[in-house]
């Protein structure tokens, strides 16, 4: 997921119909904080949040993010947040 948000190339099928939405609306904002967080350096599961969330520490080039996707019933994502760390 992290890497079609970098090739603007986003599989959103892959995602449930409002996420879909949202991520088609917010992807220059998406890819732009992508851009400048440079090379994907590593990914490390830290667990899943006490609201079901799966949490990973992701290293940039120049940056550390936290990304944070949740799946459907179905398989799909039912949302995807991520924010840069201190």
């Amino acid at each position: 997921m992290i890497a079609e948000h970098q090739n603007g190339e986003v599989d959103y099928d892959r995602m449930v119909p409002a996420l879909a939405d949202a991520g088609r609306e917010q992807m220059p904002m998406i890819r732009a904080d992508l851009e400048r967080a440079g090379a994907l350096r590593s990914i490390s599961f830290r667990g899943v949040s006490s609201d079901g969330w799966d949490v990973y520490d992701v290293a940039f080039e120049n940056a550390a993010m936290e990304w944070r996707f949740a799946l459907a019933a179905d398989g799909r994502f039912s949302g995807l947040f991520f924010r840069r760390l201190p």
